[in-house]
Formats: structure tokens, sequence, C-alpha cells
């Protein structure tokens, strides 16, 4: 992985195939293209494939963000009842639900007299899920009613290709595999959304303004020796978050705790540098810093700021990462600021 991914619990596995190829000759299933509704005679549910897309993977994880350094095929799939009862809908996300008899599969387009058997690996999060992804609990989908849902696959290697994505019975009530043709072309690659410092970043009802950082001995209380500086000189990134929506939310700055997951983190832009978050110890306080969880009321604002070990002077352009989870968000926010090396003098207490 490259230096903006971090590990994660994100597999990559053939389907068993279960009974995928049983289907006889006088056996007719489903079929038909990405964007029409495709819907087994007798069965209750039409199956339509809204359209592809590739999509980063920066999801929510329960010990912070899970970015993994490729992209991968979304299929937005949409299943409509069209019968008189609900019918029931289970999400099959999970590595040990990869079977076709309860998940969509996808293959490349073998033709008309073959079926199909060149499989594109699923993907299957260990933990969280990408936005448009349901949960695992089972849905009940009531007369007149869809849901849509994403299955995620291995980009196909090719740029043009075509494809065929199977829908197992037990996902649309009929009695056989629905197939659904797809005319791959490449989708754009998503870019890495950074910002840039002093600009307003909106996620969600928050916005925050992050200013560059500049190096520095930052004050501190030590409830043993009284007020002094820090040991070294350190990088300081000042930042604001602002709540705009109508509810109180919570910022907690995790700045003691160890770990990119859990934090704010720093990082070269085009190099391999990358920067620990300095932490000090229980008994002294950085002055001015927000040491633990604060409520932000609605239309209000909370300035904070994070300390870093000093970059090297041949360092140039620096990336802050901040978990959206620290302010109760989903995600991660970059921002790309300058960084001039400083060899400052101590301040004397």
């Amino acid at each position: 992985m490259s230096s903006e991914a971090w590990g994660g619990r994100l597999l990559c596995l053939p389907v068993v195939l279960l009974i995928l190829g049983g289907i006889s000759a006088c056996q007719k299933p489903a079929t038909g293209n990405l964007g029409e509704p495709v819907q087994e005679k007798g069965a209750p549910v039409a199956v339509t494939v809204v359209e592809y897309s590739l999509q980063r993977v920066e999801i929510e994880g329960q010990q912070g963000p899970l970015i993994f350094p490729e992209p991968v095929l979304a299929l937005k799939i949409k299943l409509e009842n069209t019968g008189a009862a609900p019918f029931p809908y289970q999400p099959n996300h999970a590595a040990d639900k990869a079977t076709n008899l309860q998940s969509p599969l996808l293959f490349v387009d073998p033709g008309p007299k073959s079926p199909p058997s060149h499989n594109i690996t699923g993907v299957y999060l260990e933990e969280g899920r990408l936005p448009g992804q349901k949960e695992s609990s089972l849905l009940q989908i009531a007369p007149g009613d869809s849901v849509e849902d994403l299955y995620l696959f291995q980009p196909p290697a090719e740029e043009n290709v075509d494809l065929v994505l199977t829908v197992p019975p037990a996902m649309h009530g009929g009695k056989l595999f629905s197939q659904i043709k797809i005319s791959y072309t490449r989708p754009d690659v998503p870019p890495v959304v950074t910002h840039e410092p002093g600009k307003e970043i909106a996620v969600g009802d928050v916005s925050l303004r992050f200013t560059s950082g500049t190096v520095q001995f930052v004050a501190l209380k030590d409830s043993n020796q009284g007020e002094g500086f820090s040991k070294d000189a350190v990088l300081k990134v000042p930042f604001t978050i602002k709540n705009n929506g109508a509810e109180p939310i919570q910022y907690d700055p995790g700045h003691a705790q160890g770990g990119d997951a859990l934090g704010v983190s720093l990082m070269q832009v085009d190099g391999a540098g990358r920067f620990l978050r300095v932490r000090f110890g229980g008994d002294r306080e950085v002055v001015g810093q927000v040491r633990t969880g604060t409520t932000v009321e609605p239309g209000k604002s909370i300035t904070d700021f994070a300390v870093f070990e000093r970059p090297p002077k041949q360092v140039e352009k620096v990336r802050m990462r901040m978990p959206a989870r620290l302010f109760g968000g989903e995600g991660l926010i970059r921002v790309d600021m300058p960084y001039t090396f400083a060899d400052p003098p101590k301040p004397v207490p």
C-alpha cells in the first residue's frame, strides 16, 4: 500500500459457485441490459442495474477511517417489489456470504451459447459500509416499494469488456438466476480530494478552516514544574470547527491517542515522509489546545491545533489528515499546505 493508504479490512475473494452451471437449455433465465428492469415471469421483484462507477474506499471502522489504495467497481442495484406481499431482502456484503446462492456475481460475458464462468472477484468489507450500501439486517420491501444497494467487485483489467451480472433467486423471488448484461467501459478514477489552508471545508453540518502550520516551541503547563515550553521546536497547525447544524456536536480531539486512525496525522506531499503527532505526558498541558471531548452548540465554533514533529529542511509541502469521526462525521479530510523549515530560538520561561 502507498503512504496514503491505511491497512484495512477489505477482502477480495473468489466466490463459491454452487448451482450456476446447472441451468439446462430449456430453462431461460430472465435477461436484460444495464438500466432495464429484469423480472422473471411470476417473480415478485424486478431487478435493475442502475449504474456502475469506480469508488474509493474511505469508510469509518471501529478504530477510525479505513482507507484502501485502489478503487473498487461499485454496481448500484435496484430491487422493486411488484408483487402483492412484502418481499424479504437480505443484503449480503459479508465475506462468509460469498456464494452465488446469496450474492450477485459478476462475470465476463461468454456469449449466448456458454454459461458464465470467468468470475470477476468480489470485494467484501469486514467492517463498515460504503455510502449507499445497506446494513446486513433483513429488510422487508413493501408492495410497490423499492430499495437500492451497492455490490462491490475488483475492476476488470480491460478498458472495455462485456460483463454479465447474475442475480440469485433469493434476491428476486423467482426460480432461476436473472442475468443482466453490462457493456463496461472503465470510468474515470475518482480523485483524492484535498483542500487548501484558509478555505472553508464543508462536511455535513460542520465547516472547518485550517491555517498553514508554523514551526515554534509550544507553551506547556507542567503540574510539577509550572509553566514552560516544549523541549524541541514542533510544527503547530491551527484549525477551527464550526457547527452549522441545529443540534449540538461532540468534538473529541484525540490528541493523546496513539495511531493515525484515532487522530490527525501528517505526511509529506510527493514524498515518503511521515511525521509523528507529538503527545505530551498526562502531567503536562499544551496551552490553548483542547484536551478532552467538548460539546459545540449550534452556531458556535471551537478553535484547536495539532502538534507534529518538525519535518526536515527538504520538505516543501505537507498533508494533514483529519478523521471526520473526531466531530461525529465520516471519512477523511485532507489539507495540503506549504511548509517552510525554521529553527526558532527557544523562548525563555
